[in-house]
């Protein structure tokens, strides 16, 4: 009687531990074929977030154009060598975004924007310095970027303003062109010339991983427009950099 029973309270462990099983909905893994599925009795909250219609900016690059397909000029619409990021990006997995921020909130600490430079002159700052290069100066929430590894890769910003990173850039008015120097140029006396060069920093912002997760990653942010000078010919030697005056 005390084995029956025994064998009874197992068979009862046996029986709630397949329902649970049951109950887990499948998880495919992309190593392995569409026809053959694993169950997880405790899988992560993020596994089950769905990222198989992102399509990301590297596929996009690679694919070949198609009539009414998105091709690299599209991508890079309003990026350019000078500006490498964009507040605009084509496909720009918003709602896998929204999902995913909303069940970790952890991440909604590293979201801000930058400080307004206004900001600092009230404190008693005043810059009466005169610059040989003028820049424009202004806050931007860019979508898609290329890192340190020159790829192009999704920078979250969502239209929830607790999910916003505001970028703070210096880009040169006149980029290329000679800088603003009083009077004769005496470097002219000696065959250089002048032209303003546009400078950049890299910053760490939240990007999107391969797997439609949150993950940190560097990219390249325009930060400053600098008067430099080469020779008319032959190779480039830059030298003396000035840093550029903000247009009011």
């Amino acid at each position: 009687m005390v084995r029956f029973s025994i064998v009874a309270q197992i068979l009862i462990v046996v029986f709630v531990l397949l329902d649970i099983s049951l109950a887990r909905p499948p998880i495919i893994f992309m190593d392995e074929p569409r026809n053959k599925t694993r169950i997880l009795t405790n899988p992560p909250r993020e596994a089950i977030v769905d990222n198989t219609n992102i399509v990301f900016p590297e596929d996009l690059t690679k694919s070949k154009p198609k009539t009414g397909s998105i091709s690299r000029d599209d991508i890079m619409s309003n990026c350019t060598e000078q500006m490498p990021l964009c507040e605009y990006a084509v496909s720009y997995p918003h709602e896998h975004l929204k999902i995913v921020l909303t069940r970790n909130t952890i991440y909604k600490e590293l979201f801000g924007e930058d400080e307004s430079p206004e900001v600092s002159n009230r404190i008693g700052e005043v810059d009466d310095d005169i610059y040989m290069c003028r820049a424009t100066s202004t806050t931007i929430f860019p979508k898609q970027g290329l890192n340190r590894n020159n790829q192009w890769k999704y920078i979250i910003n969502q239209d929830d303003r607790d999910f916003r990173q505001g970028v703070r850039i210096e880009q040169c008015k006149n980029f290329g062109l000679g800088c603003d120097i009083p009077g004769q140029n005496p470097l002219n006396l000696f065959g250089y010339r002048t032209y303003c060069k546009q400078k950049y920093i890299y910053r760490r912002l939240l990007s999107v991983s391969g797997d439609g997760m949150p993950i940190p990653d560097t990219f390249r942010i325009p930060s400053a427009c600098c008067c430099a000078y080469k020779k008319n010919s032959g190779r480039s030697s830059i030298r003396n950099f000035t840093p550029a005056k903000r247009s009011r």
